[in-house]
């Protein structure tokens, strides 16, 4: 029993409490469930680690601390106050806190039924929430919570020329959890249909770019599969070709070109790039890194993360921090991950981490709380299988 219970504080952390200003509800599941990898070590030490699950483990828990850490020395000193980049730090820990959700199936599978539970709710809450279902005093009150504790942002953005509402919970990107798990169910049973249009929405009411285009686009490309599931692979594909592709390109076309222009060509996005290109230049740093906390040595990447300690960037700040040569076995890690999740048929965990990667290429999305989950589900997906893979 309080096995579940932890498993369950670890599960709605990252909806509950993303940034750890919810009653300390993140830190507590973090520090419970590395309580709970000591107390059944001797059942993880009795377990049959695999060598393929044993790599991407080592890679994630000691090549980027000590890695980070020797970059930051060697370049800006040893630092022993204002270090606040602790993303990656912070990741090595959950990954280690994790452990007992991957190692072990019974963990996994109650884990797994939690996040999906918690994201369904939260999916509905961002709904209610942007329709305002809910009267206007339970809606601000409940609104003015959220946004103190800092799990959500609510406000109005505008997309050229019109203002849309914005709700924004931090957990946001684990809405493609319930996404890819009811549109594949669809597939045997069309009812849960209707269900993976909860999540689309929360999605879209984002009002982020990334979540709209690939929420929707996904949703496109599942649904000859779900309303045409007797044609062949082959004809699926085809079909998806000739009609969502068109229809996606037609979209992009019917908005304001210009505004599209001026967004990709702003200066200040050049500039950002310029200077990646200049901080590449340097062999070294292409290499292996700038390491941790560069901003206190790097006066352009303060100006440009504006005291933080990377920008959006996920990829390329990848490369800046750790190398070009780390980024490459990254990448390998992740090709690996997917392609054993495509070969033993987990469809499911294959849509949600490519959709997860593809999303983090301008969001950083991936090594964070939010990142952790996405990958526990699917390390914890192939160990479950029980058969080498």
């Amino acid at each position: 029993m309080i096995d579940k219970l932890i498993i369950f504080i670890f599960a709605m952390s990252p909806f509950f409490d993303p940034v750890g200003h919810n009653y300390a509800i993140r830190w507590i599941g973090i520090f419970s469930m590395l309580l709970l990898l000591l107390y059944r070590s001797h059942n993880l030490l009795k377990a049959p680690i695999k060598r393929s699950l044993l790599y991407p483990s080592i890679f994630f828990l000691f090549s980027w601390p000590f890695h980070g850490l020797l970059m930051s020395f060697i370049n800006g000193g040893l630092i022993l106050d204002n270090f606040i980049d602790t993303s990656y730090l912070a990741f090595s820990v959950l990954f280690l806190a994790s452990i007992p959700i991957i190692l072990l199936g019974k963990y996994f599978n109650i884990y797994y039924q939690y996040i999906l539970a918690i994201s369904i709710i939260f999916s509905v809450l961002s709904v209610i929430l942007y329709f305002n279902v809910l009267s206007v005093n339970q809606t601000a009150g409940l609104s003015n919570y959220l946004t103190s504790k800092s799990v959500a942002i609510i406000a109005e953005r505008e997309y050229f020329g019109i203002k849309i509402k914005m709700i924004y919970f931090l957990s946001a990107p684990l809405f493609f959890i319930p996404l890819s798990h009811f549109l594949n169910k669809s597939i045997d049973n069309r009812i849960y249909l209707l269900v993976s249009f909860l999540p689309l929405l929360a999605l879209i009411g984002t009002g982020t770019r990334s979540h709209i285009f690939l929420g929707l686009a996904y949703s496109l490309w599942m649904l000859p599969n779900i309303i045409l599931r007797n044609l062949s692979y082959s004809r699926l594909a085809i079909l998806k070709f000739f009609l969502i592709i068109p229809l996606i390109i037609g979209l992009i076309f019917d908005i304001d070109l210009n505004s599209i222009s001026e967004t990709i060509s702003s200066p200040k996005r050049v500039e950002l790039l310029s200077f990646y290109f200049n901080t590449f230049d340097n062999a070294s740093n292409f290499l292996f890194g700038q390491g941790f906390n560069a901003i206190i040595w790097d006066d352009q990447l303060l100006y440009w993360t504006e005291g933080a300690s990377k920008t959006e960037l996920t990829y390329l700040e990848y490369i800046r921090v750790f190398g070009v040569i780390s980024f490459v076995i990254l990448l390998m890690v992740f090709i690996y991950i997917l392609m054993a999740l495509k070969n033993k048929g987990n469809t499911v965990e294959f849509h949600l981490l490519l959709l997860i990667l593809i999303n983090a290429s301008i969001n950083p999305y991936l090594i964070s709380i939010n990142g952790i989950v996405p990958i526990i589900i699917c390390l914890g997906r192939l160990y479950a299988n029980r058969v080498k893979y």
